[in-house]
């Protein structure tokens, strides 16, 4: 019988180690880790300590991983096997990158796939089967429940009659729409997006939006509000607005070639890595666009950074102020390498190293492949009305890889909560002076770390009592010429 697909974990060699040390260290305590998958694994690499980096192996040289994506609290990553005639993908968590691994077991799916995505709430992931090179329309999309790792529906993509052969969906992004998973699937060689809708019944609604020529890349925006798709084939990037459906803006200078795409920066910075050469026969570049996220998606001017060769998948943590671009390599020596981008330099840099020649081999790595736990919530979140105008807060801090805390207000019996600051790292208390007088307030507050968010803190109701009332005496005037005392 088939010998199952096995591992080998091994470090990374020392080469690969040293040259690493060259990426920044950022001074931030949360783990936050790339998955990378290449020609035959997948190196794990602690962002903030590149010297912590381990591959996994798998010794069936068929499985060709592809994609990769991190579930929202980092306690797993999907990596899909793309090679010819595959049908699986692979849950790998923590003890597949020990120094004595369990054995992965694999999920069968459809047709080779390519990309995944995990759903917000991290109980769904969307694998997209771009399909055989035999057979038109088996292009599908596999559901599956993460919990119980079992296949729960397969959307066609496909049509039959298209005479279009493998390749199909590719790129895919999955965001919140109420009690609903929006899905978003780019069909490479139709020029559209697929729009799925994933109530949890086993009924789907699937809408189509036109693109440009070749889509590979998708990602979303930290809100779900807007998704991004490469255009490969049009040099350019589609904005989709979520609440409706439709394109509403295409980015025509996004650079040769756009292959992936990545939010990071709390939705701030789009990546755009550019695959294909430009005028000056270069290919190593990025192009990085500033966001100004609101109800109408707008950009500033472009900034290109200089990456290594062949760049392809690029992934942002969504609170970071950085992105990791993998670069496949040149063709005759496809040796990957990565390059770390610095958003808070102006410009941008980037700082490129070398995996080494047994490190990862063209590598793809689409999908949003950085992920990490979230942090520790805060606790014992009270408030005290000091005075009419001002309300005391004070909380305990249990987390120690904190960016800050988000403290969120709204007048008892509103319905939303509405941000009023993001405290440093280590606060324990913050004043609030934007408060009027008799009023009630509700406070809660969560903790936020590169890669997630923490579940809320609530307060009780405080409520300010009445103002107080000054007299103002105005003293006597004389004006003598008008005889006024």
């Amino acid at each position: 019988m088939p010998r199952s697909p096995m591992k080998r974990v091994c470090p990374v060699l020392l080469a690969f180690l040293g040259m690493i040390l060259l990426l920044p260290i950022r001074p931030v305590w949360a783990v936050t880790y790339a998955y990378i998958p290449g020609f035959d694994g997948v190196v794990r690499v602690n962002t903030n300590n590149p010297t912590d980096a381990v591959t996994f192996t798998f010794t069936d040289p068929a499985c060709r991983p592809f994609g990769a994506a991190v579930a929202p609290d980092g306690s797993f990553v999907i990596v899909t096997c793309a090679g010819e005639g595959q049908n699986r993908i692979f849950f790998l968590d923590d003890s597949h990158f020990s120094a004595e691994p369990d054995a992965p077991t694999p999920v069968n799916v459809g047709v080779r796939p390519r990309g995944v995505a995990v759903a917000p709430g991290g109980d769904f992931a969307y694998v997209t089967n771009s399909g055989s090179d035999t057979v038109a329309g088996d292009e599908s999309v596999s559901v599956i429940n993460t919990a119980t790792r079992a296949v729960t529906a397969t959307i066609p993509i496909g049509d039959s009659s298209s005479g279009v052969f493998g390749d199909g969906p590719l790129g895919v992004a999955a965001v919140a729409s109420g009690d609903q998973v929006k899905v978003y699937v780019a069909n490479n060689l139709r020029r559209s997006v697929s729009v799925i809708t994933d109530d949890g019944t086993p009924e789907v609604t699937i809408a189509g939006l036109a693109v440009g020529n070749e889509p590979i890349g998708v990602a979303a925006t930290p809100d779900g509000r807007h998704v991004f798709v490469a255009n490969n084939g049009s040099d350019s990037v589609s904005v989709i607005r979520t609440s409706t459906d439709e394109v509403v803006f295409t980015l025509i200078n996004a650079g040769p070639g756009p292959w992936g795409v990545a939010v990071g920066s709390r939705g701030d910075f789009l990546f755009v890595t550019n695959s294909d050469d430009d005028i000056s026969g270069r290919f190593n570049r990025v192009t990085v666009f500033p966001i100004n996220n609101d109800a109408v998606v707008t950009f500033s001017s472009p900034r290109q950074v200089t990456v290594g060769t062949q760049p392809l998948g690029v992934a942002a943590p969504i609170n970071g102020d950085f992105a990791y671009v993998i670069n496949q390599g040149p063709e005759a020596d496809p040796v990957s390498t990565i390059s770390e981008i610095d958003i808070t330099a102006d410009p941008p840099v980037a700082t490129t190293v070398d995996l080494g020649p047994a490190g990862i081999q063209a590598a793809f790595a689409l999908g949003a492949f950085i992920g990490g736990a979230p942090p520790v919530a805060p606790s014992a979140l009270s408030g005290t009305a000091g005075s009419f105008d001002r309300i005391d807060l004070t909380w305990t801090d249990n987390s120690d890889d904190e960016l800050g805390f988000i403290i969120e207000r709204r007048v008892q019996g509103s319905a939303d909560f509405i941000q009023i600051v993001e405290t440093p790292p280590n606060a324990t208390s913050y004043t609030d002076v934007s408060v009027t007088s008799e009023t009630t307030y509700e406070y809660r507050i969560r903790t936020l770390n590169e890669t997630s968010f923490s579940a809320y803190a609530t307060s009780s109701a405080v409520t300010t009592p009445e103002g107080e009332f000054h007299w103002c005496f105005i003293g006597t005037i004389t004006a003598g010429v008008f005889g006024i005392r």
